[in-house]
């Protein structure tokens, strides 16, 4: 029991205090540790979650989503922005051209889908993601353009759930099943392969990007 309250305090005072180093919680496959990982991220976030996404890279456009003028375009059009892990997919209704104004973009807006927002949490043999409520669809939607031509995008979703995930071996067929049930929106809960810590709050997002729109073209 001492043993596992102390492993319990390392990962604990990893997250809060020290930063978490590879071989920081010594065990291979610390399902404790992951446990009080996220239950702690729960208890520091009871309002609400807000961070910032920086993509020094202008937007692209990913091949499958043709640009407005194109004769395939099915009135939509999406545009892509990297940070490391996390990806954000930015839509936006048909027209809108490379040389659209703060305010076509806002008008044109229509949605936006993270991929792995970065928590920061880390616990030995498990990673850890978000899900979102509505396949990330967010309102509250406010774009602005900064004195340097950077663009700022402010959206607000709601988190739903913390999730960790097993990195074993014998989980993989069932962290490809996680993605699509987060996609879907579908219920989770917890298996030997996963932890799933509820939490319904909002998340308030700003993007950060080059104001080159020349991927609309």
């Amino acid at each position: 029991m001492q043993n596992q309250l102390r492993q319990l305090l390392a990962t604990v005072l990893c997250l809060t205090v020290l930063g978490c180093g590879s071989d920081a919680f010594g065990p291979v496959d610390d399902r404790a540790g992951a446990i009080a990982v996220a239950e702690q991220w729960v208890r520091e976030h009871p309002a609400g979650w807000s961070l910032d996404v920086r993509s020094t890279a202008a937007l692209w456009r990913p091949a499958w989503t043709p640009a407005c003028p194109h004769m395939d375009s099915n009135g939509y059009v999406s545009l892509r922005m990297s940070d490391g892990n996390t990806q954000v997919e930015l839509a936006f209704r048909c027209p809108l051209s490379p040389s659209a104004t703060v305010e076509e973009l806002t008008q044109q807006f229509r949605f936006a889908i993270p991929s792995a927002l970065p928590t920061g949490l880390r616990a030995a043999g498990w990673s850890f993601q978000t899900a979102l409520e509505n396949g990330a669809v967010y309102e509250d939607v406010e774009i602005t353009k900064r004195p340097n031509g950077e663009l700022r995008i402010d959206v607000v979703a709601r988190l739903t759930a913390i999730i960790a995930q097993s990195r074993a071996e014998r989980c993989a067929d069932e962290a490809a099943a996680l993605e699509r049930e987060v996609t879907d929106g579908r219920p989770l809960g917890d298996s030997s392969c996963r932890i799933v810590r509820r939490h319904r709050v909002p998340v308030r997002i700003t993007l950060y990007m080059p104001g080159d729109l020349a991927a609309l073209r």
